[in-house]
């Protein structure tokens, strides 16, 4: 029950980081080319 669980945990953690990641990389994307049309 207790490795179930931890497995679920470790699973939903890996899941939160990864969309955690794909929206930091996203957002710097569209940072860095905003600032390049300003800095243009």
């Amino acid at each position: 029950m207790v490795v179930l669980c931890a497995l679920a945990w470790q699973t939903e953690v890996r899941i939160l980081l990864s969309r955690f990641f794909h929206f930091v990389s996203v957002l710097y994307v569209w940072l860095s080319a905003f600032v390049g049309i300003g800095i243009s």
